[in-house]
């Protein structure tokens, strides 16, 4: 159901690509992409997208779904991080566009939700004939699939072009791309093949980062409503490091050892992967 062209049409998404040329420029680029040099350009989105959260809960606290709000705040930095796409709300057409993207990929990707998964060949069955609406699915998932990869990617080559596109992920590679293409005639005549895979790649991206990331802060907070005891030890720490005068930073980080140590208990704890202990 995820692989096949016919079906859902997810065979070049590095969590499920077999091993080649593309597979390999993919993994180049997820390289490059994350990075510790790289990551670090990105904490000013992360910390501009955490303040932005808190604030809209301390404007309005009885309003609002926190998981709904964890979810678009973890998306709208990985589409700002990537793409240089920013985002504030959560009926963002972009936004929105990715997400559902997301969740169909995720539903095919349950092998007992459809028979297909088990015998291959029932991938030749018309979308009309009766009993074939996981067919018809399909073909709705698929293109939500190319609207995820390719509509944010082509918005932030149009700011490219205009000369307005904000640091992002793609711009970093897809300059770097054209640069090297630009000193050798060969790569430039295979610009389309070369820059497939990036698209790839950063489309993954907002899957392998998004869900994870918002449940790994749901489990985080979870853990603080439970053990209010260290939540308490926490906002001491930050206290004594902060003094009220201002609020933390990611490079704060080595300063402040019991939080680091809550938030890798958090991820051992509740893990929002399969396999976790």
């Amino acid at each position: 159901m995820i692989a096949s062209p016919k079906l859902t049409g997810w065979g070049k998404g590095a969590a499920v690509s077999r091993y080649g040329e593309h597979w390999k420029a993919q993994r180049k680029y997820m390289h490059d992409a994350l990075g510790n040099k790289t990551a670090a350009m990105f904490w000013p989105i992360i910390e501009q997208g955490a303040r932005f959260t808190a604030r809209r809960f301390l404007d309005n606290p009885s309003s609002g779904d926190i998981f709904s709000e964890m979810y678009r705040m973890t998306g709208s930095n990985i589409l700002s991080a990537v793409y240089g796409y920013s985002t504030t709300s959560a009926e963002d057409p972009i936004l929105k566009l990715v997400q559902v993207g997301l969740s169909g990929f995720i539903k095919a990707a349950v092998p007992t939700n459809f028979l297909v998964n088990y015998f291959p060949f029932l991938e030749v069955i018309p979308s009309w004939f009766p009993g074939a609406g996981w067919k018809r699915l399909a073909e709705t998932w698929r293109q939500d699939k190319e609207n995820m990869i390719n509509v944010p990617y082509e918005w932030a080559k149009q700011h490219m072009a205009s000369g307005t596109a904000p640091p992002s992920i793609v711009n970093t590679l897809l300059t770097n791309l054209r640069s090297k293409s630009s000193e050798s005639p060969e790569l430039a005549a295979q610009m389309e093949e070369q820059e497939d895979p990036l698209k790839w790649a950063v489309g993954s991206l907002f899957g392998a980062g998004s869900e994870t990331s918002a449940s790994s802060i749901l489990v985080a907070l979870l853990a603080m409503i439970n053990y209010p005891d260290v939540q308490a030890k926490a906002k001491q720490e930050l206290d004594n490091l902060l003094g009220g005068e201002r609020l933390p930073v990611l490079r704060d980080r080595d300063s402040l050892p019991y939080m680091r140590n809550i938030v890798k208990e958090a991820l051992r704890w509740r893990s929002v992967l399969p396999g976790g202990k």
